[in-house]
Order: C-alpha cells, then sequence, then structure tokens
C-alpha cells in the first residue's frame, strides 16, 4: 500500500493480480490490472511505489518483472529480469 500527495492510495490486491486505488477517505476510486502474462497484465503483485512522475512502480512476481504504469494511460511499460543472474534483460514499452 501507498499514500500520495494527491489525496489517493494503492493498494496491491495479489489474489486478483490488480491494484486497487482509493481516496483517502477510504472511498474506492477504481482498479487497474489483471491476471496474466501480457504487458498490460500482472500475476502476483507485491509491491507498490510511485515515482515522483506520478506513474504506479509494481514488482510483478509471477512475470518476473517490474512494471511501470504511466497514469494517463493503460499501458504499462516493463523490465523483465532474468531470475537467475537477477539483472534486466530486456526494456518493453
Amino acid at each position: 500500500m501507498v499514500a500520495t500527495g494527491t489525496g489517493k492510495i494503492y493498494v496491491v490486491d495479489n489474489k486478483a493480480s490488480s491494484i486497487c486505488v482509493f481516496q483517502t477517505n477510504g472511498r474506492f476510486v477504481g482498479r487497474f490490472g489483471s491476471r496474466g502474462v501480457g504487458e498490460d497484465q500482472l500475476a502476483g503483485p507485491h509491491f507498490i511505489g510511485i515515482n515522483s512522475f506520478g506513474h504506479a512502480v509494481v514488482s510483478d512476481f509471477h512475470n518476473h518483472a517490474v512494471k511501470v504504469r504511466v497514469s494517463v494511460s493503460l499501458k504499462y511499460a516493463y523490465i523483465r529480469w532474468n531470475s537467475r543472474v537477477s539483472k534486466p534483460i530486456g526494456y518493453y514499452s
């Protein structure tokens, strides 16, 4: 879970492989992500952070990736990690 200066709270829903967004008063705003292996999908998200540009940075455990959701679109830019050598093997956007 992470709270932003813009009044939103982002919560990782590992079972649904999505991110829920709430207002600080607890009101549900929406959700993004779905279960799968596609570039716009998540499989076991664990952690989330919000960078200085307002983009959600999500660790995607089962897809071996770190995905960045650009706040103005539904697309992700992501880095896929080689789990054996722990280094990026490609950048996709």
